[in-house]
């Protein structure tokens, strides 16, 4: 199947242009992978998929950190890898998060509104409500623990491996 005809490469509406820009090549060269005269290398290809997905890593992000061989995210340290899969899963995350707080105004609003007709008992219910809600508000974005076991940087190992480097060993 020619890569160009791909229903994702497609859509993406590429000029040649871009396609040079983003593989490093000529404009003749890019016209020449997309008329099918020369083939495009398994390289290129990757790299406009890269693009048009969007997993391109903004300037932002440290030098150090790249995709391995694997295709996951090396951050430079003992940690295990991430898969981008991991990055959209906590972009998602926190998102889902945001919308949980934006929502928490209208919650006291309407336990107002049932505070004004309950009962003694009631109120004291919606009061540990109230208290659960302020808790969450004032707790802050992380990821799980069983997360941030796996991927977190452990500076005393970090430390410890650099002392036995410099023992001899």
């Amino acid at each position: 199947m020619d890569f160009f005809k791909s229903s994702y490469i497609e859509q993406a509406v590429l000029s040649n242009q871009t396609i040079a820009n983003i593989c490093g090549v000529s404009v003749r060269t890019a016209q020449r992978w997309r008329s099918g005269r020369t083939r495009i290398p398994t390289a290129a290809q990757e790299l406009l998929i890269i693009h048009v997905r969007q997993r391109v890593m903004p300037d932002k992000w440290p030098e150090h950190w790249h995709f391995n061989h694997s295709g996951l995210l090396d951050i430079g340290t003992h940690s295990p890898a991430l898969a981008w899969q991991h990055l959209d899963w906590y972009s998602y995350s926190l998102s889902c998060w945001h919308s949980v707080l934006q929502m928490i105004p209208v919650i006291n609003k309407r336990l107002d509104e049932i505070q004004r007709t309950a009962t003694t008992a009631q109120i004291i219910e919606l009061d540990k409500y109230r208290k659960r809600l302020r808790e969450f508000t004032e707790h802050e974005f992380r990821l799980p623990d069983h997360l941030l076991k796996i991927y977190e940087l452990r500076e005393h190992e970090t430390q410890d491996r650099v002392l036995h480097r410099k023992s001899g060993c």
